[in-house]
């Protein structure tokens, strides 16, 4: 199966997601692909600076553009694929098959809201979402639970019919984890695995979606 990391709207966090869940997913013993498919290369760069003494490893296809993805050969297990920023959601579409999944996350913004739900209204006409056999699920990142404008974005996602799935707290921790080619999964401690579990959601999502083994 493949993982889409995907909005019309730059800057909500697709690249930190994307390496987050890959190295969450190997080290739950899953055979990950991590998949660049923007021609910026940031999940590329993240990788590059990657220790490679860091276990287990996490290969790479630099795409550079979504329709190269097409060039993969089926992977064993998921396929985490970084998207651009301004994908035209039949850009996607034409790139989804059964079982895949598509993860959108969302700022808790007004201005990334209207984006995003002018993104996931194209989505949810797309043959293979429309006819239930690939899924869209919305994360709040960089959220502040507590905060108006969470709780704001929160409301409208859920009334439009996208409740969020997670709500990936906004910390420090991520960005100095990236600097690093790291992830918050790369760490061990309490105030790590407290930001982990915010994660947990998705990859429960991700689980249930995945093809069980014969």
């Amino acid at each position: 199966m493949r993982v889409f990391l995907a909005n019309a709207k730059g800057g909500c966090g697709k690249t930190t997601a994307a390496v987050t869940l890959a190295v969450a997913l190997a080290r739950a013993g899953h055979r990950v692909l991590l998949a660049d498919a923007d021609r910026q290369g940031s999940a590329s760069a993240w990788h590059a600076r990657r220790p490679r003494s860091l276990a287990p490893p996490i290969p790479l296809a630099a795409l550079g553009k979504l329709s190269r993805l097409d060039r993969l050969e089926p992977e064993a297990g998921p396929a985490v694929v970084d998207c651009r920023a301004g994908l035209d959601p039949e850009a996607l579409g034409e790139r989804l098959r059964r079982g895949d999944l598509v993860l959108v996350p969302v700022l808790p913004s007004p201005l990334d809201l209207e984006a995003s739900l002018a993104f996931l209204r194209g989505l949810a006409r797309e043959g293979q979402v429309a006819r239930g056999r690939a899924g869209v699920l919305v994360f709040l990142n960089r959220s502040r639970p507590e905060g108006r404008a969470t709780a704001a974005v929160r409301a409208a996602l859920a009334e439009a019919g996208w409740p969020p799935r997670a709500e990936i707290r906004e910390a420090s921790a991520y960005a100095l984890a990236g600097f690093l080619g790291k992830s918050l999964f790369d760490y061990e401690g309490e105030a790590a695995r407290e930001r982990q579990r915010d994660w947990e959601p998705l990859l429960a999502a991700i689980a249930e979606a995945a093809p069980q083994k014969p």
